[in-house]
């Protein structure tokens, strides 16, 4: 939704700078339901396009249309901002951590999405003026998207950042920018046919069946080394963004290992619990589990206790499922409850990874996992 929104937001900014009819109020309501949608996107594009509108030359009823469209905004999202949470538990500002988590969002639209190189392309064609032959020519429209799109996604990225710099950092923050940087990239394609179709096409092929370009710089020989040199603190933020740098590196084919994807059953450890349960467990047995309780909540008749919270594990009596998660916290409780009892091991041919599966870029496994142990849960004998 909020990659949605923020493209109405936009093409309603455009309409209103063409004083189209309703553009005002097509303004509003986008914006307003950008806002609840994502704030964190809402604020830096509306910042945006305040600064777009006033860095370029306007007349002053569109000015004024747009004062009044931003005025309608704030009077309907400004009354629930109180209900935002910026801060994390009122942890105060730190900058090492606002600095590292700004480079994983750099380095994940740079080696996901927009290749940094390609961006050398786009500074051709706005250096250069359409009458010297040499360069790239943008007609007005496109001219107008690179510049808007140019400043929100600046804009996006620090306020994300920001926000992120105080909790964690995912790809998904940053997922309501992909159609505007698909869109960038689709012009740099499309100046290229205007002017060089063959190197056109070739980029076009490179970016389709591989990552060749994003490696750049991050696959260059040496830059895995980078994030235990002295350019990375010791912090636990930057070392984050020392383990996004060598994801960024690696070559890989989206379109193969989607391929493989599709024609290959994925196999993770919740589908494995899940199905070993629903075949030997009772309805109303009891299980404790140390991670990823709630597909187990959901998708069976157990009694679930433990969790991440570790809930209810001083109930007696013993449990009849013992979940001990490699990955999971209080491991050393539950192998205590184990040793106190009478438990049979068993263990099913699933991988005990962190998570099922992820569509984080660098942590998505196209393919079952192989190098990890087995997962292990015991049943109290007699059961």
């Amino acid at each position: 939704m909020a990659a949605f929104f923020t493209l109405l937001t936009l093409d309603a900014y455009l309409r209103l700078r063409s004083e189209e009819q309703w553009a005002v109020p097509y303004f509003v309501l986008s914006a307003v339901l950008l806002y609840h949608s994502h704030y964190g996107a809402f604020f830096p594009t509306v910042a945006a396009l305040v600064m777009h509108l006033f860095l370029s030359r306007v007349q002053r009823r569109v000015l004024h249309r747009f004062l009044v469209a931003l005025l309608l905004t704030a009077v309907l999202v400004l009354p629930w901002a109180s209900f935002m949470r910026v801060l994390n538990r009122g942890q105060p500002f730190q900058l090492d951590r606002f600095l590292a988590h700004l480079g994983q969002h750099f380095l994940y639209i740079t080696a996901w999405i927009f290749p940094l190189i390609l961006a050398l392309i786009l500074l051709v064609a706005w250096s250069r003026p359409r009458s010297s032959g040499t360069g790239f020519a943008l007609n007005p429209a496109q001219t107008m998207f690179c510049q808007v799109a140019g400043l929100v996604i600046l804009v996006n990225i620090l306020m994300l950042a920001a926000s992120a710099g105080f909790d964690w950092v995912f790809f998904r923050y940053v997922a309501h920018l992909i159609p505007l940087l698909l869109a960038m990239l689709a012009i740099v394609v499309v100046l290229m046919m205007e002017r060089r179709p063959v190197a056109a096409y070739t980029l076009l092929l490179v970016l389709v069946v591989s990552n060749g370009l994003h490696l750049l710089p991050y696959g260059l020989p040496g830059a895995e080394r980078l994030h235990a040199t002295e350019l990375w603190p010791g912090s636990p933020a930057f070392q984050a963004l020392g383990e996004v740098w060598i994801q960024a590196g690696r070559f890989r084919s989206d379109a193969w290992m989607y391929a493989q994807e599709l024609t290959h059953s994925y196999e993770g450890p919740n589908e494995g619990l899940l199905a070993y349960l629903s075949a030997h467990a009772k309805p109303g047995q009891t299980v404790v589990i140390n991670y990823e309780d709630l597909p187990l909540m959901f998708y069976t008749d157990l009694c679930v206790l433990g969790g991440p919270s570790g809930r209810g594990l001083a109930s007696e009596p013993k449990p009849d499922w013992v979940i001990n998660r490699k990955y999971g916290p209080y491991r050393d409780r539950l192998a205590a409850i184990v040793a106190t009892g009478s438990y049979e091991r068993i263990e099913i041919p699933y991988p005990d990874i962190r998570w099922e599966n992820r569509p984080q870029p660098g942590v998505h496994h196209y393919l079952t996992v192989q190098s990890e142990d087995n997962v292990i849960l015991y049943k109290q004998r007699g059961d």
